[in-house]
C-alpha cells in the first residue's frame, strides 16, 4: 500500500470518528440517587455528557456552579463548554450534583451549561437536558439507594467504548488499569509525580499540561526536557477547583506566594511500564519546573486493621458498665465550659463523617434546628483521586464516610449498579465527635467545643479487596493537600489531621524541600493564621509528619489513667504490662510516638487521651475489623457510639480545645511555644495550662504535659482586679462586595480574609479603624496587601454576661445565600449572576426560616445582648441598639448600630427579614475609644478598666499593653499605685 493510501485510510477513519462523535454530542437527562427519594433524603443528580457538550469545566473568570430551587423546578447551572472548537474532543464523563432534601412533589430538574469560553458563538447559558424528579413524603434513612444500570445506560456504555477508540489520544483516560496485590486489594497500577511549574515568562501554564490536544507527543514543546525521558499518559490539577474572578487576579499578581504556587501544581500520570526515577530526574532538570516529587503514602493514625490478634470482645471486657468520656473531667473541660462553650470553625481532614448522625446534624428532616455542628456548606470529598473519571482528583460535596463510590470490580458491587460502599467506617465520625459532638441531645457523647462548626473534608481513597469483597479505605495524599488548601481558602481557624507518615532520613521535611506541595500548604495556612494540629503517631518511634513540622501541634497519646500510652494491644487485659516488651520491635502500633534522641528532632508538644476513647461512631459500622474502632465496641452495635484507640483521638481533643480558645479571642494567632521570638498565641496558652507528670518543664513522652482546659480558658479571658474576666469583645468586621451587591459581617479574621481574597466577587472592608488590631493575618509580600481591618461594631465572644443586670446574650447565627438576581434570571445586563447575601440572625426561629429560604448555615460569629425592657435603663453602659435591615432591590441585608441607621436607611435598607420580624435585633458596642489606649470603651466597661483613662492603675503601662485586644493579658490593669478602674461596674453583682 502506498503511503498516500495509508494516509487516506487514516483520514477516512478520523472523519468517521468525528461524525460519530458529533452524533454523540450530548447532555443526558439527569438520573437520581435514590431513584425514588423521600422528603428527608438528600439527592444526587448524575448527568452524563461529552464530545461537544461538557459539564464541570471552570473557565477563569467564569461563573461558579449554583443550584436554584423553586416550588416546581430545580435548576442546576454548571460551568461547562459548548462546542469549544470545530473538532469536538471533550471527554465523556459523568458529573454529580447534590440536591438538598425537597418537600414532596414533582420537580422539573433542568441542567444548564454556563458557557463562558471567550469567543464562542453559542449562548453563554445553554439548556443541556431536563428530567422530572418525584419526591415522596418520608422519614430519614442512613444510606440512600443508588440507581442500577439499565438497557439505556448499557447502550451508552457501548457508545462510550467506541468513543474511546476514536478519541483515545485525547486528554483523559476513562478507565483505570488495576491489578490485584498480594493482600487482595485492587489498586491503580498507574504511576504519578507532582510538579510545580515555574512562573517565569515563557513557562507553560498548568492548563497547557492538563488540557493538551494530543498526549502522544509527550508534551514536546511544553516541557520537552522533562517529558523526553518518559512519556506520560495524562495530567490533572492538584487543585481542580480553579481560582476565578478577583481571586484568580490575585493569584496571577502574586506568583511567589505559597497559594499561587499551589495553583501551579500539576499531577503527571505515567503508564505502569514507565521508569519513574528517570521521569523524576528529567522533570527536576527541566527549566520550566521548580520542583517535582513522588508523593508519600499516608495512613490514619489508628492501629492498622490487620495489625493485631486481639479477639472480639476484649475491649469491652476492659470496662465495667458503660464506657464514658472521662477526659471531660480529667482535662477540665467541664470547668472550662463554665467560662466559655466555644464556637470556632474546625476543619477535619479525615474520612468524612456520618452526615445523618444526630450528634452532627444541625437541622432535622423537618427543618428544625437541633444544635448539631456539622456545617454541610463547608463539607467536601477530595479523596477520590482515581482514574475512573476525569479530571482525576474529584472534588464533591458528599463527605459521608460510606457514600457509594464507582468501581469496576463485581465482587465489591454485588447489586451490579457500578458503585461500591465502604465496608469500614467510623474514623472520621469518631474524631469529629471528639471535636464538637452535640451537647444538646444528652446522648452520653459530648465534644470538646460546644458550638464549634465542623468542616469535614473527606480524604478516604476506597479500594476493593478482591479476595473478600470488602471495601477498605486508604488516604489520598493529593486529596489531603487539596483539602488543606481549600479549607484555608474558606476561612477555618483550626485544622485537625489524624494521620501521618514518617519521612525516612528527614527530621524536618519542609526545611529541606520548602516547595513541596505539602510544605507550601503549611506555609499558606501559617500566613492566614490557621492553627494546624496533627497526631504524633502510634509506632513508638519518632514523631510522624505532618506533626513533625514545627508549624503543627504534635499531639501524643495517653492511657485512660493519663499515663503515657505505651503497651501491648495484642494481649488480653490481664496480661498487659503497660509497656511494649523488647521482643516487639519499634513500628508495632502499640504506643504513642514521642521525641527520641536524634539531634534536631521535633519535640513532642502536648499529650491527650489516646486509648479506648469513647465518642461518636458510624451507626452499624466498624473501622477496625478486630473491634479496635467501631460502633459495637461499647456493647451496643447500633447506637452510633463506640471506642477507638490511637493518637487519632488525641489530636481532635486538642483541636476542639483550640476551637474553644479561638472563639474567646478570634484575633489571637496560633503561636509557637518553641519560638521565643513569636508572639504569644493559642499554642503558648495551652502549654502554659499544661503539666508534666513528675514536674519537669518538658519530657520526650509528654512534651509540655497534659493541658487543663479551664486554666487555658481563664488565661484567654484574662484577669482584672484579681478576678477572671467573664467576657470579651471583638470587632465585627464589615465588608462590602460591589460584584455581589452584599454586606458581610464576620468576627473571624480568617473568614474576613476568605471574603476579601478568595471569592470570585471579592469583598472590601468598610467602616472604622479597629483600635488594637491593625492587620489581618497575611503574607508580607502579598500585592496588593490585604486591606486594613475595619469595623463599626464590637460584639461579645462568650455566652456569659459580665454583669447579672445585663440582658441575656443571644448567638449571631451566620448564613449566606447565592442566587442570580432578579431571581431566576440567567442573562442580560440587569442580571447579577454573582449576587450573594450574608446574613446574621439571633433566634432559632429566624435561623429555621432563613434555612428554608435557601440560606446555608455557617455556624456562629459571637454574641450580642438580647432586646430588653425597660429601655434605656436595661441597656448595658456604652451599648447601642443593633439592627438588621434589608434592601430588597439588591437582595441584601445589612447589620448596623443606631448611630449608623440614618445612613443605611438613606441607602435603601429599610425592610425586615424575615418579613414581619423586629429589625432591632439586640445591643452591641460602637467602635469608640475615648482615652485612645486601643481598647474601646465597651470592652473597658466589661472588663472593669477605666474608659476615660489610658492607664487605669497608674503603673506606667497602658491598659492595652496589659490587656491587649488581640493578645493574651500579660498583667493585671487594675493592680497598681493609683487605681482608678471602673469599680462600680467591675463588682456590681457580677464578679466573684
Amino acid at each position: 500500500m502506498k503511503k498516500s493510501d495509508n494516509f487516506f485510510l487514516k483520514f477516512i477513519f478520523m472523519a468517521f470518528c468525528f461524525y460519530s462523535a458529533q452524533a454523540l454530542a450530548f447532555v443526558d437527562p439527569p438520573t437520581f440517587a435514590p431513584i425514588a427519594p423521600n422528603s428527608a433524603q438528600s439527592i444526587v443528580a448524575s448527568v452524563r455528557s461529552g464530545i461537544c457538550h461538557g459539564l464541570g469545566f471552570e473557565i477563569p473568570g467564569g461563573r461558579p456552579l449554583r443550584i436554584e430551587y423553586s416550588d416546581a423546578a430545580i435548576d442546576i447551572f454548571s460551568p461547562g463548554l459548548v462546542n469549544p472548537s470545530g473538532f469536538c474532543n471533550l471527554p465523556i464523563a459523568t458529573n454529580q450534583f447534590n440536591i438538598t432534601p425537597r418537600p414532596a412533589g414533582n420537580y422539573q430538574v433542568r441542567i444548564w451549561i454556563l458557557n463562558d469560553l471567550a469567543g464562542t458563538t453559542f449562548p453563554n447559558t445553554v439548556l443541556g437536558s431536563q428530567a422530572v424528579l418525584t419526591v415522596s413524603q418520608g422519614t430519614p434513612s442512613l444510606l440512600a439507594s443508588v440507581p442500577s444500570i439499565g438497557i439505556g445506560s448499557a447502550v451508552l456504555l457501548i457508545a462510550l467504548i467506541f468513543a474511546i477508540a476514536c478519541f483515545g489520544a485525547k486528554r483523559f483516560t476513562l478507565f483505570s488499569i488495576a491489578i490485584v496485590s498480594s493482600t487482595g486489594f485492587a489498586q491503580s497500577n498507574e504511576k504519578t509525580l507532582l510538579v510545580l511549574l515555574s512562573s517565569a515568562p515563557g513557562a507553560p501554564a498548568p492548563i497547557a499540561l492538563v488540557e493538551p490536544i494530543n498526549f502522544s507527543g509527550g508534551y514536546l514543546g511544553v516541557l520537552s526536557a522533562g517529558f523526553v525521558a518518559e512519556n506520560p499518559t495524562r495530567a490533572f490539577y492538584l487543585l481542580p477547583r480553579r481560582a476565578t474572578g478577583d481571586f484568580n487576579s490575585w493569584i496571577q499578581n502574586n506568583p511567589n506566594e505559597a497559594r499561587a504556587k499551589l495553583e501551579r501544581q500539576v499531577i503527571i500520570v505515567y503508564p505502569p511500564t514507565a521508569n519513574l526515577q528517570n521521569a523524576l530526574m528529567a522533570l527536576r532538570n527541566d527549566p520550566n519546573v521548580v520542583y517535582a516529587t513522588q508523593m508519600p503514602l499516608v495512613d490514619f493514625a489508628t492501629p492498622a486493621q490487620n495489625q493485631f490478634s486481639r479477639q472480639p470482645g476484649l475491649i469491652s471486657s476492659a470496662f465495667s458498665g458503660t464506657p464514658n468520656q472521662t477526659w471531660i473531667t480529667d482535662l477540665g473541660f467541664d470547668r472550662a465550659w463554665i467560662h466559655a462553650g466555644g464556637w470556632g470553625l474546625v476543619a477535619t481532614i479525615d474520612n468524612g463523617l456520618n452526615t445523618t448522625h444526630p450528634d452532627f446534624l444541625a437541622f432535622n428532616a423537618a427543618g428544625s434546628y437541633t444544635g448539631g455542628n456539622f456545617l454541610s456548606t463547608y463539607a467536601a470529598d477530595a479523596g477520590q483521586s482515581t482514574s475512573l473519571e476525569p479530571p482525576g482528583l474529584i472534588i464533591g460535596s458528599n463527605a459521608d464516610e460510606r457514600r457509594p463510590v464507582s468501581t469496576t470490580f463485581p465482587i465489591c458491587d454485588p447489586d451490579g449498579d457500578g458503585f461500591m460502599v465502604p465496608s469500614f467506617a467510623g474514623h472520621g465520625s469518631h474524631t469529629a465527635g471528639l471535636i464538637s459532638a452535640n451537647h444538646a441531645n444528652f446522648d452520653g457523647i459530648q465534644g470538646a467545643c460546644k458550638n464549634c462548626g465542623i468542616a469535614p473534608w473527606r480524604i478516604g481513597d476506597d479500594v476493593c479487596n478482591t479476595g473478600t469483597g470488602t471495601v477498605g479505605t486508604g488516604v489520598s495524599t493529593f486529596g489531603v493537600i487539596a483539602s488543606l488548601t481549600y479549607t484555608t481558602d474558606i476561612g477555618v481557624q483550626v485544622t485537625n489531621q489524624s494521620f501521618g507518615f514518617l519521612p525516612e532520613g528527614m527530621l524536618n521535611r519542609c526545611a529541606a524541600i520548602p516547595n513541596d506541595a505539602w510544605c507550601l500548604q503549611m506555609t499558606y495556612a501559617q500566613q492566614r493564621g490557621v492553627l494546624l494540629v496533627a497526631a504524633s503517631g502510634n509506632a513508638r518511634t519518632s514523631i510522624n509528619f505532618p506533626a513533625q513540622d514545627p508549624r503543627v501541634v504534635a499531639v501524643g497519646g495517653l492511657e485512660p489513667d493519663l499515663s503515657f500510652w505505651n503497651e501491648r494491644l495484642d494481649l488480653p487485659p490481664n496480661l498487659r504490662t503497660g509497656e511494649c516488651p523488647n521482643s516487639v520491635p519499634p513500628g508495632q502500633e502499640c504506643g504513642s510516638n514521642f521525641t527520641a534522641t536524634s539531634p534536631g528532632e521535633r519535640r513532642q508538644e502536648i499529650t491527650m487521651p489516646a486509648r479506648d476513647v469513647y465518642s461518636t461512631a458510624y451507626p452499624g459500622a466498624t473501622w477496625n475489623q478486630f473491634l479496635e474502632c467501631g460502633d459495637a465496641t461499647d456493647g451496643n452495635p447500633s447506637d452510633g457510639r463506640g471506642l477507638c484507640t490511637g493518637t487519632s483521638m488525641s489530636a481532635p481533643l486538642y483541636s476542639g480545645l483550640a476551637g474553644l480558645l479561638r472563639s474567646i479571642n478570634p484575633l489571637l494567632l496560633a503561636g509557637n511555644p518553641e519560638n521565643a521570638a513569636d508572639a504569644i498565641g493559642i499554642r503558648d496558652v495551652v502549654v502554659s495550662a499544661a503539666t508534666v507528670p513528675g514536674g519537669a518543664p518538658w519530657s520526650p513522652q509528654f512534651g509540655y504535659g497534659i493541658p487543663d482546659a479551664e486554666i487555658a480558658a481563664k488565661i484567654m479571658l484574662g484577669t482584672v482586679a484579681g478576678n477572671t474576666v467573664k467576657n470579651r469583645l471583638t470587632p465585627l468586621f464589615s465588608l462590602y462586595s460591589v460584584g455581589a451587591t452584599d454586606w458581610a459581617y464576620v468576627t473571624v479574621p480568617q473568614a474576613a480574609v476568605a471574603l476579601i481574597n478568595y471569592t470570585a466577587a471579592s469583598y472590601a472592608p468598610r467602616g472604622t479603624l479597629t483600635f488594637g488590631y491593625n492587620g489581618f493575618p497575611e503574607s508580607a509580600t502579598a500585592v496588593p496587601a490585604i486591606a486594613i481591618p475595619l469595623a463599626s461594631t464590637f460584639v461579645l465572644t462568650t455566652e456569659f454576661k459580665a454583669n447579672v443586670s445585663h440582658p441575656n446574650t443571644v448567638p449571631l447565627y451566620w448564613l449566606d445565600r447565592s442566587r442570580s438576581f432578579p431571581v431566576g434570571c440567567t442573562t442580560g445586563s440587569g442580571c447579577n449572576l454573582r449576587n450573594r447575601d450574608f446574613l446574621l440572625v439571633t433566634s432559632v426561629a429566624e435561623l429555621e426560616i432563613a434555612k428554608a429560604d435557601g440560606y446555608d448555615f455557617r455556624g456562629l460569629q459571637g454574641y450580642v445582648y438580647d432586646r430588653c425592657a425597660p429601655a434605656p435603663a436595661c441597656v448595658p453602659r456604652g451599648a447601642e441598639k443593633l439592627y438588621r435591615q434589608c434592601k430588597v432591590t439588591e437582595d441584601d441585608c445589612a447589620i448596623f448600630l443606631e448611630s449608623e441607621r440614618s445612613v443605611r436607611e438613606s441607602e435603601g435598607y429599610v425592610s425586615a427579614y424575615p418579613v414581619g420580624s423586629n429589625m432591632h435585633i439586640g445591643y452591641a458596642y460602637p467602635n469608640i475609644d475615648s482615652d485612645a489606649d486601643n481598647l474601646i470603651d465597651g470592652l473597658e466597661y466589661i472588663i472593669g478598666t477605666n474608659p476615660t483613662r489610658a492607664d487605669s492603675d497608674g503603673d506606667g503601662l497602658s491598659d492595652a499593653a496589659e490587656f491587649p485586644l488581640a493578645g493574651v493579658s500579660v498583667s493585671d490593669p487594675c493592680v497598681g499605685p493609683n487605681i482608678q478602674c471602673g469599680i462600680d461596674e467591675l463588682f456590681a453583682n457580677g464578679f466573684e
